[in-house]
């Protein structure tokens, strides 16, 4: 029964308790005394006190008052009590438990599988073709306004898509031998410009190609950038009823066209005179250029000195009135102008003339930033801007040169910042006059173009009625920043009065070098990028000097090579495929050269008017400001000319464009650094080389051989030939 089994509890209790008392014990110690558990080598370091109110010794009442003292002054009410996280642990569900099995409840279980063979059986029933039609979910995805999301990633994909299908619908093998095979003489491939009825309608005069740039492989293809402007005619009163493309374009007085250009070379010529995009400016530009390793940023400088910045990964806009309103109209019939009441404009994101102080003692001045976005002083062009040109990207930046008229180069750089008012902007990281101590015309240089070297960011070149002159960003009085860079000026071999005048006085050396100011004046130059200091020269009067900007005197020097000279409007450009090949474009007249095959003059002689079938466009009127440049190189070495207002794409044969992989038997000697003929130990007895010192410039791998050649055959040239 449960009453005897509680008795029978008790008086075990009771017995156990009798026993304990007998031996003297306490009931829970142990019988020896020792400890037992893991407690048994554990011993208390902490002070114990004994708080009876029985003990009377001596320390433990001073404990006592202590206690009591501190009670008084209210020190146990001051403390505070702080807590710390010693250990902290997400929250962690059942399902992540079990499938790391780390928990209590789940690290024993296993997981097993067999194979059963009933998966391997597919049982299908035939239906009716299903067929989705999305109408409704379509029309509630453009109410939500999700249509501003799809159309900039359309302007992003469809140009993929249009150059995937050109390179499949073509194929690269057969495209290869057909264009091989049919460019057996220079062909007009692709036309650029804006159609007639658009000029006559909304500008009123003929536009002029002013420069024109490449943006290479944006959204999948390359595009040209071409720089228009056109005569002001006074202000223009526009009817009221005027449409709204008229009056959006009434105040712009400059515009740059972005076209495509095809992905693989054709023989066939095609008109474009749909521009992609269309980049206005209200003051005239005379030069671009796109950034380099940013190809969506382009750079322009104008008449007043200023510069601005387009991006185009900014949406473009349809063009609207003064109150930048945009007004529905009905497209015009004609399929040329309602291409341009669409959405293909964009206006600068940025401009130096943001920075224009108006109050206060800078009042009439404008203020630039630099790196940091601090203000930096006033602007340093008081001139129009005349060149602008991009070097190549080092270390992931690149940086621009700006040149105007009066001989000041400024030095600028693109910030494209995420937690900035002006997302984009222009930081000035210096600047330079090459007009000072030029008394006779006071500080005013009349310069007109300028060349980076390649692959580098500090020395350049200057063209301007002073002759050539070289300078770097961080040189010092002379400009030059150190013994390899070579001498401050690039000069003609002419003399002034003949060797009799040559002499002074005193018996001294000969007088320096002299270039008329009239008509031996430099007007374009490109450096050849695939050595590091071969420079291309054209003078006003004809002539074309080559020369290594080591020196100081031409390597060779070919007088009277340009035909329809003299001209100002000269351009000159090298090959981006082969490095033997340079191109030169004057008037209507075209030269290629060919090194590797004539260094006496050119390989083929073009007239743009006659041979290409442009005869029937007007004759090239004189540009406002002189052109910065006439003639570009895509990237598959072809030439892109304008005339008449119109951009043209010249198709070459293969061997103009395709880099020679076996030296040409007439150029095949063997040749040997100066620096491995000197003999050990005379080294300081000759004229010290620069070999050693020498930049590198990285070539492709296809253009190494040619490469090598052109240095030969420059080796092997003649000072001069044909000079009068």
């Amino acid at each position: 029964e449960p009453h005897d089994i509680q008795k029978a509890m008790a008086l075990e209790k009771e017995r156990l308790a009798a026993s304990v008392r007998g031996r003297g014990q306490d009931v829970y110690s142990p019988p020896d005394g020792k400890k037992r558990g893991g407690y048994q080598e554990y011993t208390s370091s902490m002070p114990k006190w004994n708080l009876n109110a029985n003990n009377t010794s001596a320390a433990a009442l001073l404990a006592m008052k202590r206690l009591r003292e501190l009670d008084a002054l209210g020190v146990l009410q001051k403390r505070s009590e702080e807590k710390i996280d010693l250990f902290v642990q997400r929250p962690q569900k059942d399902l992540m438990l079990f499938y790391s099995g780390k928990s209590l409840k789940y690290c024993n279980l296993k997981s097993t599988s067999a194979q059963t063979g009933e998966d391997d059986q597919d049982v299908g029933i035939q239906t009716d073709d299903w067929i989705d039609e999305p109408v409704e979910e379509t029309k509630a995805a453009f109410s939500l306004g999700q249509s501003s999301q799809l159309l900039p990633f359309l302007r992003r994909v469809i140009p993929l898509f249009e150059a995937s299908f050109e390179e499949k619908s073509q194929g690269p093998t057969l495209d290869a031998e057909r264009t091989a095979a049919s460019l057996q003489s220079p062909t007009l491939q692709v036309t650029c410009g804006l159609p007639n009825t658009y000029i006559s309608t909304f500008i009123g005069a003929t536009p002029t190609v002013q420069d024109i740039t490449m943006c290479p492989n944006w959204c999948g293809a390359d595009y040209a950038l071409v720089l228009y402007n056109w005569p002001e005619e006074g202000p223009r009163n526009l009817p009221e009823d005027s449409s709204t493309l008229a009056k959006f374009l009434r105040p712009f007085r400059s515009a740059i066209g972005v076209y495509r250009l095809p992905t693989t070379p054709s023989s066939e010529g095609t008109a474009n005179l749909k521009p992609n995009r269309m980049l206005t400016s209200v003051s005239r530009v005379n030069s671009i250029a796109v950034v380099e390793g940013r190809p969506h940023l382009i750079v322009g400088g104008s008449d007043t000195g200023s510069l601005s910045i387009w991006d185009l990964r900014e949406s473009a806009r349809p063009p609207r009135d003064s109150s930048d309103v945009e007004h529905s109209e009905l497209p015009s019939p004609d399929p040329t102008i309602a291409h341009f009441q669409g959405s293909i404009w964009n206006l600068p994101i940025f401009s130096t003339d943001l920075y224009a102080s108006v109050g206060g003692s800078r009042k009439g001045k404008a203020v630039v930033l630099d790196e940091e976005g601090a203000e930096q002083g006033g602007t340093p062009h008081h001139a129009e801007i005349c060149c602008l040109r991009s070097s190549d990207a080092q270390n992931g930046d690149a940086l621009i040169f700006c040149l105007d008229v009066s001989g000041v180069v400024s030095f600028w750089r693109v910030l494209e910042r995420t937690n900035a008012v002006l997302k984009t902007a222009l930081a000035l990281q210096g600047q330079l006059s090459l007009g000072e101590g030029n008394r006779l015309f006071g500080d005013y240089l009349d310069a007109s173009y300028l060349c980076v070297h390649p692959q580098q960011q500090v020395q350049f070149v200057v063209l301007s009625s002073a002759g050539v002159q070289q300078t770097g960003r961080r040189g010092g009085k002379s400009g030059i920043s150190g013994p390899t860079e070579g001498p401050k000026k690039l000069e003609l071999n002419r003399f002034r009065g003949g060797f009799g005048g040559a002499l002074g006085e005193d018996g001294g050396d000969l007088e320096e070098f002299a270039i008329t100011p009239t008509l031996e004046e430099p007007v374009c130059g490109a450096f050849c990028p695939f050595l590091p200091g071969v420079l291309l020269v054209a003078y006003a009067d004809g002539d074309l000097a080559l020369f290594d900007t080591a020196l100081s005197v031409p390597v060779t020097h070919w007088a009277c090579a340009i035909p329809q000279t003299p001209n100002r409007d000269i351009s000159v450009a090298w090959s981006k495929r082969r490095p033997s090949v340079f191109f030169v474009k004057c008037g209507t007249a075209l030269d290629v050269w060919d090194l590797c095959e004539n260094v006496h003059g050119p390989a083929i002689s073009l007239d743009v008017a006659r041979d290409l079938g442009l005869s029937g466009l007007p004759s090239p009127s004189t540009s406002l400001s002189g052109t910065a440049s006439e003639l570009l190189i895509d990237t598959h070495g072809r030439p892109l000319i304008s005339y008449g207002g119109i951009t043209a794409v010249v198709g070459l044969p293969a061997a103009y464009t395709t880099p020679l992989q076996a030296p040409p038997l007439r150029t095949a000697w063997a040749s040997q650094p100066m620096d491995e003929l000197l003999k050990i130990g005379h080294e300081r007895d000759v004229y010290p080389t620069l070999e050693k010192l020498a930049r590198k410039v990285d070539v492709p791998i296809d253009s190494q051989v040619e490469r090598d050649v052109l240095v030969g055959v420059l080796a092997g040239m003649q000072p001069m030939q044909a000079s009068t």
